[in-house]
């Protein structure tokens, strides 16, 4: 009996050690990128090596993502385990674990088999990852910022169309900036001591459930909602928020500015109202 168990671990043994070297890393390399170019024009997706992860996964190291020469992505090693309950199922389904940007990323991702018209559902997880370093955030939400960022995003719907899809995120950001509304904040950005916002996404919008920001320099709010385009930052703007500056605020505007001496006019006891309007790309501001 024993061995007969010394023989089985030794066949497993030898298996794993000639699938480890024979492995067809190149040809999986090549199939992931152009699976991504299909995918995603204009995305540049470079994976250096291909291996094997024992027990069962891939181990993908040198992993880069960029659009028009502009930085999206980047870890030196991911592993991607499936799960192996879907496939026995008729589905699919993976889960990838890596450190990225000073932090962690996890993804998780299953649904059935044809994901071109089958809905599929997806979480991912970020724990204290440099905003700054990932150029993807930059494009999604149409204006940089910097700072250690966690969240918990889950999304559900079609691949062929997410903007169909249900979902919501939770995020927090500390020890950063935020790079937008030069002309109420300055293009020095508006430093961030700690924010946090939750979101939900239903029915075509990105409602504001929660947007509260703290900071040296003013704290704010914003409600309303996005209505979601293709790509992201044609998304139509419809919020309103509640900026409450601090004197350091008007001291680094300069107090005898234009632009502080117009915000003091419009500024009222309970702050400085605006609304947010146009793109994500190009967004308008208003005074309230």
């Amino acid at each position: 009996m024993k061995k007969a168990v010394l023989y089985s671990l030794f066949f497993l043994l030898a298996c794993g050690v000639f699938l480890y070297a024979l492995f067809p890393g190149k040809a999986v390399k090549d199939l992931l990128e152009s699976a991504v170019a299909r995918k995603a024009p204009g995305v540049e997706f470079m994976v250096e090596k291909v291996k094997p992860s024992l027990p069962f996964g891939l181990r993908l190291t040198g992993v880069r993502a960029a659009r028009r020469g502009e930085k999206l992505f980047e870890a030196e090693s991911v592993r991607v385990a499936p799960a192996i309950f879907r496939f026995i199922t008729g589905g699919w389904g993976f889960t990838a674990k890596f450190p990225s940007h000073g932090g962690k990323i996890t993804l998780k991702a299953s649904g059935k088999k044809r994901l071109a018209t089958e809905p599929f559902s997806a979480k991912i997880r970020l724990d204290d990852v440099e905003a700054k370093d990932m150029g993807v955030l930059e494009h999604i939400f149409g204006f940089p910022f910097s700072g250690s960022l966690s969240a918990d995003v889950s999304f559900f719907g079609p691949a062929a169309d997410w903007t169909r899809g249900e979902g919501e995120a939770k995020l927090t950001l500390s020890a950063g900036k935020l790079f937008f509304m030069p002309e109420m904040v300055g293009t020095g950005g508006l430093g961030v001591s700690a924010l946090t916002a939750e979101f939900l996404m239903q029915k075509g919008e990105i409602a504001f459930k929660r947007f509260e920001l703290s900071g040296p320099e003013a704290g704010a709010t914003l409600s309303g909602s996005i209505a979601i385009r293709r790509p992201f930052n044609e998304s139509r703007l419809n919020l309103e928020g509640r900026l409450t500056p601090t004197p350091a605020f008007f001291r680094r505007l300069g107090s005898r500015s234009a632009a502080a001496q117009f915000l003091r006019t419009k500024e009222g006891a309970g702050g400085l109202g605006f609304t947010l309007s146009g793109t994500a790309a190009d967004s308008q501001i208003g005074f309230k």
